[in-house]
């Protein structure tokens, strides 16, 4: 793979070309846990092909999306923010207004805006994705952006929910539920099964079975994962427990304005350890009644400290899927999924430099079939 990278960087290769070799090699570089390998390969790619992105538009998209995964799991959300609107200008100057793949790159958009803690931001991006979609006839996008308004509107954690947040999320899903088109309909009881949730959560404990008894036989083909316990962090070392204050700098990155006695220390804000090199590949799997088994660390990356992936564990083994069957009658389905511990990064007050923050975030990417 680096041969055929170092090929096009030394004699010229179609963009098409260029792209493909430059995501397979990035790939591997992630898989491998060398994320700043991944980083290089693709921003070197990008300068190639610069000049002939608005001739080529999809392997430089391509290109984009596969860096903001990387800046991602690097905690350079700002870079994975810029990337997505560079992926979204493009595509949108460059195609058709109702073209499949430049309405997909706003909801692109809008998931690293909601990422990120951008909220407002990211459901106005979302409510426009699904306008588009709809006047563009794209199922596929407007389907799935139905799903993330409805994620996006569900509370976290596995308290009751409120009658008019449970509005919300079946007006946005009614159109899948009681869509009489097979494109539409082979996705309503995974959506009847995200209401059924909420309803659930606010006391009616028999309502996913209702879901469950009502379903057609063969209609739950894959697992939908129903509740479980998020992997928690402290937000901050145990000796700077006050809030922060901050403000946005010019260059767009988070910058200490405000920091109580006891948070002034910098090492009490700059995180302890080289959450770069921090990673963990985990298996298990996914029975037909839903529970979840056999959940082991594949890898641990070479500079791993810590014992975190145990809380990893413990969150997967809290995971709680609908029933379902598997279409080649086996055992379920093994699933491999990799995390990444890191943190964003802020500027402290009186430096130049960029450190990463002790606000510790979990990155996950499903690597099953790469």
């Amino acid at each position: 793979m680096k041969a055929a990278v170092a090929r096009c960087a030394a004699q010229g290769c179609t963009p098409e070309k260029d792209a493909a070799a430059a995501l397979a090699l990035s790939h591997a570089q992630f898989l491998m846990g060398e994320y700043e390998a991944a980083r290089r390969t693709l921003w070197a790619a990008l300068d190639r092909n610069k000049a002939s992105a608005r001739q080529h538009p999809l392997p430089y998209a391509a290109l984009l999306r596969a860096r903001v995964k990387i800046d991602s799991h690097l905690g350079e959300y700002e870079d994975a923010r810029s990337g997505s609107i560079r992926q979204m200008i493009l595509l949108r100057d460059t195609l058709l207004a109702k073209d499949h793949n430049a309405i997909a790159a706003r909801v692109q958009l809008a998931d690293v805006n909601a990422h990120i803690g951008q909220s407002r931001l990211a459901e106005s991006q979302y409510r426009e994705s699904l306008n588009l979609a709809l006047a563009a006839g794209d199922v596929p996008v407007e389907i799935a952006t139905r799903f993330r308004l409805a994620k996006f509107w569900t509370p976290k954690g596995n308290g009751p929910v409120s009658t008019s947040d449970r509005r919300k999320v079946a007006e946005i899903l009614e159109p899948i539920i009681t869509a009489v088109d097979d494109e539409r309909r082979k996705y309503s009881v995974p959506a009847r099964m995200i209401i059924a949730r909420l309803a659930e959560r606010s006391g009616n404990a028999d309502a996913i079975n209702a879901v469950l008894r009502d379903a057609p036989p063969g209609s739950m083909t894959a697992p939908q994962l129903l509740s479980f316990t998020p992997v928690e962090f402290k937000g901050r070392s145990a000796t700077c427990q006050d809030e922060l204050e901050g403000k946005s700098s010019a260059n767009g990155y988070r910058t200490v304005d405000k920091v109580n006695t006891a948070c002034h220390d910098p090492r009490n804000l700059v995180s302890p350890i080289d959450v770069d090199k921090q990673w963990i590949n985990v298996g298990f799997w996914i029975t037909p009644e839903g529970t979840v088994r056999d959940i082991e660390i594949l890898q641990r990356g070479s500079a791993y400290v810590g014992d975190w992936s145990k809380k990893v564990e413990r969150a997967i083994g809290s995971r709680r899927y609908a029933p379902w069957r598997p279409q080649s009658g086996g055992p379920g389905l093994y699933r491999i999924e990799r995390y990444s511990m890191t943190a964003p990064y802020f500027v402290p007050t009186g430096s130049t430099l960029r450190q990463h923050s002790t606000q510790t975030t979990l990155e996950i990417a499903d690597i099953t079939a790469w």
